[in-house]
């Protein structure tokens, strides 16, 4: 209180309450003892107040999450007006104790929870915001895949990867097998119209004109993020890696999978991986890490007119290609959508195809990658059983971003 207010109120006989204010005439003649009384009850509601808000702060300060590690933008929550704070009382203590939960994080030795996968054309898991999941194993033609992930709360708010697995797309080749993996930023807009609708672009670019698969590729992934403007993903985005497994015949003993002559396509925007995993040899990266760190990106991002700034484009995204972000692209953006394609001829060695987001990468090279692939498929593990332990793995390592793996074995 002010002092002035102090030296009036002992004239006035307590017409200044604790707050400074001119207190109604009824009150001016309590006994300084019930003046006491009351200035101590409101200071100490006051300090409740504080300590309320205080314990907000200190719970957002433990995840260690200023904004998203892709994006950079925060994510906060307002304190409640003064005059709400009593009626939700009861209310803000129980979100205390859940963003207390979230701090905690689900225990490192716990199974992760299988998430029953549509099967068809839709999006491969549902609810993945809630925590970790895991796709069971799909089987098509001469491959298998495996899902995991973890929205790794320790660190992150929610869920922003995802993936999608088509068997049979009308428009592909017969037997192909469609595999996305998806790691949004910014929120769900964008990686949510990319599951959803991905695939079935590709799939109509290549009915539709015939095209090669890696021109058809790049048409669907450019057509899908202008399509993006309208849905509202201009501060938001996805980065995305795209497998499609490909029959191209049966021959007889010489081919190159005991008669099959097989291929896999690959393309991808943003820093979602995919590497070979081979039986002998080292593992062969298929797609291209897009980040201000790669020399040929910064240079194509300045040449369009973008700028890096601290490490990442425009001073805010991490990833130099992506879908959505269109604040960023266009005249002066420098982003693109535009994928790096990569068609590898399957081999006797080739064991596995695995597409991680970053929240692998971070904590795991390539050849770490798959020396635990192989050593986990020598124990008679299951694609979903690796990808699962995979998972695990980058948690134990301390990887503070969302994680998830995708795992085609041939």
């Amino acid at each position: 209180m002010n002092h002035t207010v102090d030296a009036l109120d002992g004239l006035l006989g307590g017409a200044f309450g604790a707050n400074g204010r001119m207190q109604p005439s009824g009150l001016r003649a309590q006994h300084p003892t019930q003046r006491q009384q009351q200035q101590q009850q409101q200071q100490q509601h006051q300090q409740q107040v504080q300590g309320r808000r205080g314990s907000g702060s200190a719970a957002n300060g433990r995840r260690g999450q200023p904004g998203c590690s892709t994006c950079g933008r925060g994510r906060s929550s307002e304190a409640q007006p003064l005059k709400q704070q009593q009626q939700q009382q009861q209310q803000q203590q129980q979100q205390q104790q859940q963003r207390h939960s979230a701090v905690q994080g689900p225990p490192m030795g716990s199974s992760l929870r299988i998430v029953p996968n549509g099967g068809g054309n839709g999006p491969a898991v549902a609810g993945l915001a809630k925590g970790r999941a895991a796709g069971p194993a799909h089987q098509g033609g001469r491959v298998v895949t495996g899902y995991a992930a973890d929205q790794n709360a320790r660190w992150r708010n929610y869920m922003e990867d995802d993936h999608i697995v088509a068997h049979d797309l009308s428009g592909l080749p017969t037997g192909a097998v469609y595999c996305g993996l998806y790691d949004g930023h910014g929120g769900r807009t964008a990686v949510d119209f990319v599951t959803k609708h991905l695939h079935a672009a590709v799939a109509a670019e290549v009915k539709g004109d015939s095209k090669d698969m890696h021109s058809a590729l790049k048409a669907a992934f450019l057509r899908i993020d202008k399509m993006l403007v309208q849905a509202g993903a201009i501060q938001c985005g996805s980065t995305a890696a795209v497998c499609i497994y490909e029959e191209k015949g049966i021959g007889g003993a010489a081919g190159a999978m005991g008669g099959h002559v097989a291929a896999l396509h690959v393309a991808n925007v943003g820093d979602s991986r995919v590497i070979m995993v081979r039986a002998s040899g080292g593992a062969r990266r298929l797609s291209v890490d897009h980040l201000p760190s790669n020399d040929s990106e910064t240079r194509r991002v300045i040449q369009s007119g973008g700028l890096i700034v601290g490490g990442r484009v425009g001073g805010s995204l991490a990833v130099t290609r992506a879908f959505g972000d269109h604040a960023l692209k266009g005249n002066g953006g420098g982003v693109s959508a535009e994928p790096t394609c990569v068609t590898h001829q399957l081999s006797p060695d080739d064991r596995f195809a695995l597409m991680a987001s970053d929240g692998l990468w971070d904590v795991m090279s390539d050849e770490e990658a798959q020396a635990f692939v192989l050593a986990a498929d020598a124990q008679g593990a299951s694609p979903t059983a690796i990808a699962q332990q995979l998972i695990q793995a980058a948690l134990n390592k301390g990887t503070r971003d969302n994680v998830s793996a995708l795992l085609i074995r041939f």
